[in-house]
């Protein structure tokens, strides 16, 4: 009996020791740090090749030529500078193809076709056209086949004249003259419409002659001042 008894009391006292045993919660394991997402490198952007204003500058200037061929009536300003005359200063109304007025501080005159007209004192006169009138800046085919003269012609770059954009060329001529002379040309051409915005020649004689053209196509009337 005693012994039955002392067996039970043993048994309660585990089973209440078991009931008081915390059991621990399962250990979790620590989080895995994410890493931070590699950034994302946009692609290079494209840039594109530079467009080649003309593979071969002496085409070019044949085009620009060509072009001008075509145009009605313009103005332009012609200065000459060097030698053993003064600076000259000339302004000009042309319409194609053999009309010119021709003003400055010294003069007014016409040539209409074949026939000049310059005024002398205040009266119009009828006079052979001076020698040393050059009015070959306005003749596209004779500014073409001056080209075919050329000994190197190269492409200068842009520039922007009096707020326009021009690609400006440079060529070199020898001129058969009695006294064959060479003549180094520049020619502003502008981007808008291919077009000739200011011609500079200088031969080695040294007289720098420089012409501005503007107002093209414009709506100019030149009729010869007398009968």
């Amino acid at each position: 009996m005693k012994r039955t008894l002392g067996f039970s009391l043993l048994l309660i006292a585990l089973v209440a020791t078991a009931c008081n045993v915390s059991v621990p919660a399962p250990t979790r394991a620590p989080p895995v740090p994410t890493q931070p997402p590699s950034p994302t490198i946009p692609p290079s952007p494209t840039v594109p090749p530079p467009t080649p204003t003309s593979a071969n500058p002496l085409d070019a200037l044949k085009s620009v030529f060509r072009g001008f061929a075509g145009v009605k009536s313009f103005r332009a300003k012609m200065t000459t500078t060097g030698g053993t005359t003064a600076n000259q200063d000339m302004n000009l109304e042309v319409v194609m193809p053999d009309r010119f007025h021709m003003t400055s501080k010294e003069f007014e005159a016409y040539l209409i076709a074949s026939t000049f007209y310059m005024k002398v004192g205040n009266q119009w006169q009828k006079i052979a056209m001076p020698k040393t009138l050059d009015l070959g800046f306005a003749d596209a085919n004779k500014l073409e086949a001056q080209l075919g003269a050329t000994t190197e012609t190269k492409l200068i770059g842009a520039e922007v004249l009096d707020g326009t954009p021009t690609t400006v060329y440079q060529y070199t001529t020898t001129i058969k003259t009695p006294t064959p002379m060479t003549v180094t040309s520049k020619v502003w051409v502008a981007v808008v419409d291919g077009l000739p915005r200011k011609m500079e020649s200088v031969p080695k004689t040294g007289v720098k002659t420089v012409v501005t053209y503007y107002d093209y196509n414009a709506n100019i009337l030149i009729e010869p001042p007398i009968k």
